[in-house]
C-alpha cells in the first residue's frame, strides 16, 4: 500500500486504553494505516502523538540511559518508554546509578516489565529516593516506562543496561512461569548462580511443581549444589525449601505472592542435569483469627477464569 520502502513495525487491534507505543528508529516519517472491515462496527480509535527526546527501541544495546534533561529536573508530563531486546538465549540487566523521584507512585513513577511491554505483567513500579535493586530480565526483552505528572518534579534517574550472554534468573511478575537450570535437560555448568525474584499479584499465594526430573549433586544439608526457595515474610527472606539430590520433590505452596528461587553450583566435578520448576499463583491467605472475611480474587471486580483458592 505504501510501497516497498516502508516496513511495518506494529499491528494493533482489539480494545486498549492508555496504550503507548514508541518508535526508536529515528526516521523523519511514520505512517499509520487504518483498515476497516465493512461487516463489523466498532467505536474506532482516538489517540495523541508526540515527539519526545527520550525512550526508544534498542537491540543488543549496552550503555547508560536517563530521564529527560538529567541531571537537571525532567519536564512535567513526561512519557518515556525504552524497549530493550537481545538475542534469544541472553538476558538484560538493568542497574540504577541514580534515582530521585517523588514519593507518590500513582503520579510519577518508573514501571519495569521483564518482557516485551504489553505482553508481560509489571515486575516493579518504583518511585521515591531509595535506590531500587538491579533487575535481570526473565526473557530476552526488558521494558522501562517513565511517567511524570504536571505538579511533581525531581532530579530524575539514570540507569545502566548490560547484556548477559547465556544468562539465567530474572525478575518475574507473571501469574505462571517455568524456571529451568541452565542448559536443562543437559548438564548444568559449575560455579553458576541463578536468582529468580517472583512478585505476583499481592492477593495471591504461589504453588510450585517440579516437572520431568530433578538432578543436583547430593550432599548432606545440600552444602554444594542446591536449589533454595524462600518467601518474603516480615520484611526478610525466610527459607521454605533447600533441595538437592536426584529425587523429584513433591509440589508445595506458600501463602504469599513474593518468593525468591536461588540455584547455585560450586566448582566440584560432580554436576547433574538440573531441574524444571513451574510456579503458578493461587488465591488465598492463612487465617489465624477466630472470625473474618474471605473474598474472591480481585473483589469487587470480576474474578478471572480457572481460579483455585486455598484458605
Amino acid at each position: 500500500m505504501l510501497g516497498s520502502k516502508f516496513r511495518s513495525v506494529s499491528n494493533e487491534c482489539g480494545n486498549k486504553t492508555n496504550y503507548f507505543h514508541t518508535f526508536g528508529y529515528f526516521k523523519p516519517k511514520i505512517f499509520m494505516v487504518l483498515l476497516i472491515n465493512s461487516s463489523l462496527n466498532h467505536r474506532g480509535i482516538k489517540g495523541r502523538y508526540r515527539s519526545d527526546e527520550c525512550g526508544g527501541t534498542y537491540f543488543n544495546a549496552q550503555g547508560v540511559y536517563s530521564s529527560p534533561f538529567y541531571p537537571d529536573s525532567y519536564p512535567p508530563d513526561s512519557i518515556c518508554l525504552w524497549l530493550f531486546s537481545t538475542d534469544f538465549d541472553n538476558k538484560i540487566k538493568l542497574t540504577f546509578l541514580d534515582f530521585n523521584l517523588p514519593d507518590d507512585c500513582s503520579l510519577t513513577y518508573i514501571e519495569i516489565r521483564t518482557g516485551y511491554y504489553y505482553s508481560w505483567p509489571v515486575a516493579t513500579r518504583e518511585c521515591g529516593s531509595k535506590m531500587p535493586p538491579p533487575i535481570v530480565s526473565a526473557s530476552s526483552h526488558l521494558s522501562v516506562l517513565f511517567r511524570s505528572n504536571s505538579s511533581q518534579i525531581s532530579k530524575g534517574f539514570s540507569f545502566k543496561i548490560e547484556v548477559l550472554e547465556n544468562g539465567c534468573g530474572g525478575y518475574l511478575g507473571n501469574p505462571t512461569y517455568t524456571l529451568t537450570s541452565p542448559s536443562f535437560p543437559f548438564t548444568y555448568q559449575r560455579n553458576t548462580e541463578c536468582i529468580w525474584i517472583i512478585n505476583a499479584n499481592p492477593s495471591y499465594g504461589l504453588n510450585f511443581t517440579f516437572l520431568d526430573k530433578f538432578d543436583l549433586e547430593t550432599t548432606v544439608n545440600c552444602v554444594n549444589d542446591y536449589l533454595l526457595i524462600e518467601k518474603w515474610s516480615s520484611n526478610e527472606w525466610v527459607q521454605v525449601q533447600k533441595l538437592c539430590g536426584n529425587r523429584l520433590p513433591p509440589f508445595f505452596q506458600i501463602d504469599i505472592h513474593k518468593a525468591r528461587v536461588t540455584f547455585r553450583s560450586n566448582d566440584n566435578e560432580a554436576v547433574g542435569d538440573g531441574f524444571r520448576l513451574r510456579y503458578n499463583q493461587i488465591c488465598g491467605e492463612t487465617y489465624t483469627d477466630l472470625e473474618g472475611y474471605i473474598t474472591s480474587p480481585e473483589y469487587p471486580q470480576n474474578y478471572k477464569r480457572s481460579e483455585e483458592r486455598f484458605s
